[in-house]
């Protein structure tokens, strides 16, 4: 016979199995809805890297049928430059000036004797100069000074090819890089009354010059549509044959 002793032991055994059992039923089920949640949660996240992979190679894709098209453009727009420009700048007299290396005068001169333009002489200032020095320099090449333009050679600051004497309807300032002067000096010519252009690779920071009369600023005058804008500023200029 049991005591009530024993079985108060057998009635604690018997709820100690049911509580474990309890336990473990609620662990498996605890484990369950975790692993559920986290399949889940790398569903998810493999759709949305999915997704963005997918965007990201539209994206690619569309950037690089731009830039095809944009080749494209640019070699029609080379193509028919010859065409569209022929001696509508037959006339002019243009000088060129740049104020460091490197050097872009070359391609800028082809397109405009391509157009009939002819280029009286080009400069290059071998070292950045002092506002003085420019204003000196711009006076001397606005008002034709050819005293003066001798003794601004003689100090050996500049490479001159050309022909002073002749004189000049536009001047071409070429930007090539930050720390030149060159804005100072399109600004002087154009108090002079002198039509000016200051341009620049795409590949120089760009300017935000304020807006001056006379005065041109084109940013990329190392793509053809630089030079058509070039071009076309030379031939709407007041004296210039239409």
């Amino acid at each position: 016979m049991y005591s009530l002793k024993h079985f108060a032991i057998l009635l604690i055994a018997v709820f100690l199995a049911l509580g474990i059992g309890i336990a473990i039923g609620f662990t498996a089920n605890s484990d369950e809805v975790l692993v559920e949640q986290q399949k889940k949660t790398i569903d998810s996240l493999e759709k949305d890297f999915n997704r963005i992979k997918e965007e990201k190679r539209l994206k690619e894709q569309q950037l690089q049928e731009t830039k095809s098209r944009k080749i494209d453009e640019q070699k029609f727009l080379e193509q028919i430059y010859g065409q569209l420009f022929k001696d509508r700048l037959k006339g002019k007299k243009l000088a060129i000036i740049e104020t460091s290396e490197p050097k872009v005068t070359e391609n800028i001169t082809h397109y405009l004797e391509m157009a009939g333009a002819e280029i009286v002489y080009t400069m290059s200032l071998k070292q950045n100069v002092l506002s003085d020095g420019l204003d000196n320099i711009v006076q001397v090449l606005a008002e034709e000074d050819q005293e003066g333009f001798n003794a601004i050679k003689d100090t050996g600051i500049l490479e001159f090819c050309g022909i002073y004497e002749v004189p000049v309807d536009l001047f071409i300032v070429i930007r090539n890089d930050e720390n030149s002067n060159t804005l100072t000096m399109a600004s002087k010519f154009a108090e002079f009354k002198k039509a000016v252009a200051l341009v620049q690779s795409s590949e120089v920071k760009r300017l935000d010059p304020k807006q001056i009369k006379n005065l041109v600023y084109i940013e990329d005058i190392d793509s053809i549509i630089g030079i058509y804008r070039l071009a076309s500023f030379i031939m709407n200029q007041n004296g210039f044959s239409q």
